[in-house]
């Protein structure tokens, strides 16, 4: 059933007020818990800024390339950028709703069924845990002294491939019990991408990941003293504390889980209180590019690339 154009302004209208109120909110609460520190803008804070704003509009590009891939379809590298967008701006709606329907609302338009969408949103969610946790959880757990525990590194890798090779159809139904439930449907392993696809994919993802955790570390340096040693463990803490906020699902964007755990991770090496203040001024940050991120999508739409 199609909707008239007065009931499509409305609904349009109706999740920009929603999205407003709860992006207000952040912004409000970011804004009372920064009193008294030092915001003063300088290279690296536009540096940062620059690559978290570069990191969402890769996340645009991948999503469409995974949505490609399960659908077989040749959407717009362009268009896809901006319906990422637009689920992005939606994520201050709890529960990834909002995203889910935005994205199966662009892939109906792409020619693609709901199952088809539902699934590509599920594999790209499968794709940045992957990418945020698999390279990353044994950087924190062996802390910054990484590069004097190389070997272990290297065998926690080859580890974790062959525990992959030995268990991926254990890995297959558990994914398809996942994908079943996002896309409402009985889904079966002729659904599913290739393993040698899977790994592939998630292999890109991590260069999302590797801008996020870059940003984050020319903003520890603008406010703290950190060392060049520490660069790769602060990365990963940045980019393990985001995941864990994706994850949580029943709070708008994430909001305090994700400082939680950043705090948690970073403060045995920039104490207490610079933890507390950069993660903070990381929020105050990302919410911001939330602001770029609506105006490339209001300019796409203005210029008629969302379709």
């Amino acid at each position: 059933m199609s909707l008239s154009p007065t009931l499509k302004r409305l609904l349009t209208g109706s999740i920009v007020l929603v999205v407003g109120v709860f992006f207000a909110s952040a912004l409000r609460r970011n804004w009372d818990n920064l009193g008294g520190l030092d915001l003063s803008i300088g290279v690296l804070n536009a540096a940062s800024y620059a690559l978290f704003v570069a990191a969402i509009i890769v996340s645009g590009v991948l999503w469409n390339t995974t949505f490609r891939s399960v659908s077989k379809l040749s959407s717009s590298p362009v268009s896809g950028t901006l319906a990422h967008f637009e689920a992005w701006l939606l994520k201050y709606i709890p529960g990834q709703i909002g995203a889910l329907l935005s994205k199966l609302s662009w892939g109906s338009r792409q020619g693609a069924s709901k199952t088809t969408t539902a699934l590509a949103f599920a594999y790209e969610n499968l794709f940045l845990t992957l990418a945020s946790t698999v390279p990353v959880a044994p950087i924190i757990l062996l802390g910054s002294d990484l590069k004097h525990r190389s070997l272990l590194f290297a065998a926690y890798m080859l580890g974790l491939l062959l525990v992959y090779l030995l268990m991926r159809s254990k890995a297959a139904d558990l994914f398809i019990t996942f994908a079943s439930k996002v896309t409402k449907s009985d889904l079966g392993p002729e659904s599913l991408l290739s393993p040698s696809k899977v790994l592939s994919l998630s292999a890109t993802f991590t260069s999302s990941r590797i801008l996020n955790g870059a940003a984050f570390v020319l903003l520890a340096e603008a406010v703290a003293d950190v060392s060049s040693g520490d660069y790769v463990f602060l990365a990963s803490a940045y980019v393990m504390a985001g995941i864990i906020g994706i994850w949580a699902i029943f709070v708008p964007s994430g909001l305090g889980v994700r400082e939680g755990v950043l705090v948690a991770l970073t403060a045995p090496l920039l104490g207490l209180e610079v933890a507390i203040s950069l993660s903070l001024i990381v929020r105050l940050y990302t919410t911001l590019t939330d602001v770029a991120v609506a105006a490339l999508y209001g300019l796409g739409r203005m210029k008629g690339l969302r379709k």
